[in-house]
């Protein structure tokens, strides 16, 4: 009974410490990439602000900038030149982030952007698929098979 105790004991220590003292990799930090331009945002900094985007642009691109989406809908971008890392807080939410890089290609300069990046897929509303609607039940779909 008493080593029954003491492995008991020993389990409940080895989970705590697990569970307690392991954070998890970048819980809040979503990142967004495109012609060496990298943009990452945290919407849980531990800084006190509600949001921190870092941008960093290489020497291999004129210019670099991250655009931002906040919950409310109003945008918002940010500039840093070549060889240049930035960073920037804000007070509320940042929903979205994309890098984009101005590049030149062909005779002209472009701003060319990589994908929008989301925070928090999980609030952003997804519709069902047609299929959804039309799926057959289990009862319905034996008495297609059984004719």
């Amino acid at each position: 009974m008493r080593r029954t105790a003491q492995i008991l004991v020993a389990a409940i220590i080895l989970f705590l410490g697990t569970v307690v003292f392991v954070q998890p990799a970048s819980a809040a930090k979503y990142s967004a990439a495109y012609g060496g331009v990298q943009a990452e945002l945290d919407t849980a900094p531990g800084n006190g602000y509600a949001s921190w985007i870092w941008l960093y642009v290489p020497g291999s691109v004129a210019s670099g900038r991250v655009e931002y989406k906040f919950f409310d809908g109003t945008r918002g971008t940010k500039y840093t030149e070549p060889d240049t890392t930035d960073t920037w807080n804000f007070d509320q939410k940042v929903e979205t982030i994309r890098a984009c890089a101005y590049t030149y290609f062909d005779t002209n300069y472009y701003w060319i952007c990589s994908a929008w990046t989301s925070c928090c897929v999980d609030r952003v509303a997804v519709k069902a698929a047609p299929e959804a609607a039309t799926a057959e039940t289990p009862r319905t779909l034996r008495r297609r098979t059984e004719a």
